[in-house]
């Protein structure tokens, strides 16, 4: 897996684990951190980067609380990036039904069962 698959990859499980219906709850900062210490060398812009990506494909639905009106609202887009990752507090990780698919790719392919060793039925 690449370095930026590795991201997407940590997002989008945390997603499906959910238990929350509104997605698993995502402080940027934080998040950044606990990817360095795995992915040395990783910055806030490859984790911004994923994240616009996971959203574009339909992977996640990115959303946010707004006090203001009671409910949280979906990322568009087309806000100030700085306004809905980065300041007040968290954000959510919301799965799709393109969710689990996306993890099914880096899954190791199953193993068919090996032939038994000798022929079954009967025996003279």
């Amino acid at each position: 897996m690449t370095r930026g698959q590795q991201i997407e990859y940590e997002l989008v499980t945390r997603a499906v684990k959910a238990t929350d219906g509104e997605g698993a709850s995502v402080i940027f900062a934080a998040f950044v951190e606990e990817m360095r210490k795995r992915l040395p060398g990783i910055d806030a812009g490859d984790v911004l980067d994923a994240l616009k990506r996971l959203h574009l494909q339909q992977i996640l639905i990115l959303r946010k609380w707004h006090g203001g009106n009671g409910a949280f609202a979906d990322y568009s887009g087309d806000i100030d990036d700085g306004t809905f990752f980065y300041s007040g507090g968290d954000f959510r990780v919301k799965r799709t039904p393109f969710s689990r698919t996306y993890l099914e790719q880096f899954e190791p392919p199953e193993q068919q069962p090996e032939p038994p060793k000798r022929p079954i039925g009967f025996t003279s």
